[in-house]
């Protein structure tokens, strides 16, 4: 509960401090309630030590797991959850494309929500929307596959 009262009122705080700075860009007159002023002479400088104390705290309260990888960078635990997600993600995406695909060519015409093949006027036109339509799922297929090629390089590069 604090965390999220600090936060609004650190958001308060900098909002304030950018009106204040476009009002008057020499000096920055901060109220307290209890009737202290604070009179600062370098607003932007104010602000970016006010955003980097702000990102400290944040830093110390989340606390995320570091891992040392190849370069010697460190990664948190948090974005190697988000790239194995993301490869789950796709992997589930994959098989039901692959399952769209076999049901498309068991019997395309069952697969005919619209009524495209139906209408259509001609059987060339229909094998030609049927082959497109195989090709433009096997073709997410690859695609799918692509990205998880380069999410598991991703991976390895950052040890995780």
């Amino acid at each position: 509960m604090r965390k999220s009262h600090f936060t609004g009122f650190a958001i308060t705080v900098l909002a304030t401090f950018f009106a204040i700075v476009a009002a008057n860009p020499c000096e920055i007159v901060l109220g307290s309630p209890f009737g202290n002023q604070i009179v600062i002479a370098n607003p932007l400088c104010a602000l970016t030590r006010f955003t980097e104390a702000f990102n400290r705290r944040e830093a110390k309260s989340s606390k995320p797991t570091p891992q040392a990888t190849a370069d010697g960078a460190s990664t948190s635990s948090s974005e190697c959850e988000r790239i194995n997600k993301a490869i789950r993600s796709l992997e589930k995406q994959i098989e039901d494309h692959q399952a769209k695909l076999a049901a498309y060519i068991a019997d395309p015409y069952a697969q005919d929500n619209l009524g495209i093949l139906r209408d259509a006027p001609n059987d060339e036109l229909r094998r030609k929307i049927i082959e497109g339509r195989i090709a433009k799922l096997q073709k997410e297929i690859q695609t799918f596959s692509d990205e998880i090629e380069k999410l598991k390089v991703e991976l390895k590069h950052k040890g995780c």
